[in-house]
């Protein structure tokens, strides 16, 4: 079920307070702009109000009969960058304003869509949303003009070859109106790609440096630059006759367990900075820090990361 509240999210999946508060004025740009896109289609005014936050898995945002009848994907060949879903009562005030149907005729209540109507929102509705994502979402990203709109989906359903059904997600969510129509659309960035452009959500500090000490001022220059770690278990060596026997279910043996968890390296390339071991807390794996520097023993120092 969806988390509200900042301090939840904040503390339930390890994202900084101004990172939240970063992601909420990126929604609000992605509307804003959206709403623009949309005017020149749509030939009446339009207004997006009452933002709201939260968290969802992705299984929960795109099952939901009632949120979820039209879903819309975007991303690169090999990335999911965005879910927007949108309830039928706002798809529906957008065709009508945009096919120039009268505001005054009463909508069948969730009629479906005609296989023409069902087009104008993939084509017109989902080119407006592509260019917005564009201008907003996907300027830290590396070919961000090759955004395009993967998939869409006129029903809820759990979409298969998109995102990982627990993917956890942060939404936020408007109620749109085209004229006196309107209802809600909601906008999706997976955890996946928020962790990309983390850094690029808050501005870079600017730091004093003092007058001299080359130490000094490149420690200050490089304090807020990503480095990339990596959490390895164990290593192991095998010939290339064993790796070709490995199958499903085949079992390595790399180290003993102490107190009953595993000893995990914290690892910048092959330069291990701490120990420690791997803890659930809020639903999520934590990497506990033991000590500094390296396990003193392994299994094979020359063999490969597992």
């Amino acid at each position: 079920m969806p988390k509200d509240g900042l301090s939840t999210l904040a503390d339930s999946y390890g994202l900084e307070r101004n990172e939240l508060h970063q992601l909420k004025i990126l929604a609000e740009s992605f509307f804003d702009k959206l709403r623009e896109e949309l005017l020149g289609y749509a030939g009446r005014s339009i207004r997006m109000v009452e933002l709201s936050q939260a968290t969802a898995c992705f299984n929960d945002f795109s099952v939901d009969a009632v949120a979820a009848r039209h879903l819309i994907f975007l991303g690169f060949t090999d990335q999911i960058v965005a879910v927007i879903r949108l309830d039928h009562d706002l798809a529906s005030a957008l065709v009508d304003s945009m096919l120039g149907s009268s505001e005054a005729q009463p909508a069948a209540a969730q009629r479906k869509m005609t296989a023409v109507e069902e087009r104008v929102v993939a084509n017109t509705l989902g080119a407006a949303i592509v260019k917005t994502a564009q201008r907003v979402l996907t300027p830290n990203l590396p070919d961000s003009l090759n955004l395009r709109l993967l998939r869409i989906e006129h029903r809820a359903v759990l979409v298969a070859d998109t995102l990982p059904p627990l993917e956890q997600m942060v939404t936020a969510k408007v109620r749109c109106d085209a004229g006196s129509k309107g209802g809600w659309i909601e906008l999706g960035l997976p955890f996946s790609l928020i962790y990309k452009i983390r850094a690029s959500l808050t501005p870079t500090r600017t730091r004093k440096i003092e007058a001299g000490g080359g130490e000094h001022r490149a420690r200050a220059l490089l304090a807020d630059s990503a480095l990339e770690l990596s959490a390895v278990l164990g290593r192991l060596s095998l010939p290339l006759s064993a790796i070709r026997s490995l199958r499903p279910g085949s079992i390595l043996m790399l180290q003993k367990a102490r107190r009953g968890l595993p000893s995990i390296e914290l690892r910048s390339g092959d330069q291990p900075l701490f120990t420690g071991m791997i803890i659930q807390q809020d639903g999520w794996y934590r990497f506990l820090i033991d000590k500094t520097g390296g396990t003193d023993e392994r299994a094979n120092p020359d063999g490969t990361d597992a």
